[in-house]
């Protein structure tokens, strides 16, 4: 018998590479990226923007719209409520005024009045009355029978009048007045006088007869402002 023949077996050994150390073989060190810390490496810091404070960087102060008061701002002043004040009772005006007519004929006769108006408890008033005697002349004087508001001014009873006409014409002087007592007065609109003149002048001549130093008075001796107004005359 023939022996067998064996067959051959193969063996495979495997051979080990080299390892990652050891002599030979250079040792692999994982490659890293340099931190941002190292020699040779600056030190990477995070920029970071710059507050409003600090050294090089002025403290921003914010912006705060002036107020109305202080230096160089004038301070408001607030307009007071006004009370609307009552307009004062208006007392009218009295009025002392001659009253002429506009015309008169050469050679004739004419009266003026002394006329008064809106006057408040009159018990006293003097005045004088002037013109032209190249124009006209006086011939009488009636200063005791006057009517104001209805009433007689002066009295008969308790008043006095005079006239006194100068030495020559062109003045005449008129004083009238109540006696002192409660209720001697008079109030309203009327004449205090009347006068008679006569025209000696010639066609087309003319007088001014004038109101002048007139004074006014109450009971009490207070004074009553007038305006007193002049007239004329013309010789047709």
């Amino acid at each position: 018998m023939t022996p067998s023949q064996a067959t051959p077996t193969s063996t495979f050994t495997q051979t080990p590479g080299p390892a990652a150390t050891g002599i030979g073989y250079p040792t692999f060190t994982p490659t890293v990226s340099p931190t941002a810390t190292g020699i040779g490496y600056p030190t990477l810091t995070p920029t970071v923007s710059p507050t409003p404070t600090g050294i090089g960087y002025p403290t921003p102060t914010p912006t705060v719209s002036p107020t109305a008061t202080g230096i160089g701002y004038p301070t408001p002043t607030v307009s007071p409520t006004r009370t609307p004040t009552p307009s004062p009772t208006t007392t009218p005006s009295v009025n002392v005024g001659i009253d002429a007519p506009d015309e008169v004929s050469a050679g004739g006769n004419f009266s003026v009045w002394v006329n008064v108006s809106n006057v408040y408890k009159l018990a006293a008033a003097n005045y004088d009355i002037t013109y032209d005697p190249n124009v006209s002349v006086v011939t009488g004087v009636d200063c005791g029978s006057g009517v104001i508001g209805g009433k007689p001014f002066p009295n008969n009873s308790t008043g006095f009048s005079w006239s006194y006409p100068e030495k020559t014409q062109g003045r005449i002087r008129i004083l009238q007045f109540e006696k002192a007592g409660a209720g001697r007065w008079v109030s309203g609109s009327g004449y205090m006088a009347r006068v008679y003149f006569h025209v000696v002048g010639s066609s087309r001549d003319s007088s001014t007869i004038e109101l002048s130093n007139g004074e006014l008075f109450k009971s009490d001796t207070t004074k009553i402002p007038a305006n007193w107004i002049s007239d004329s005359v013309h010789v047709k």
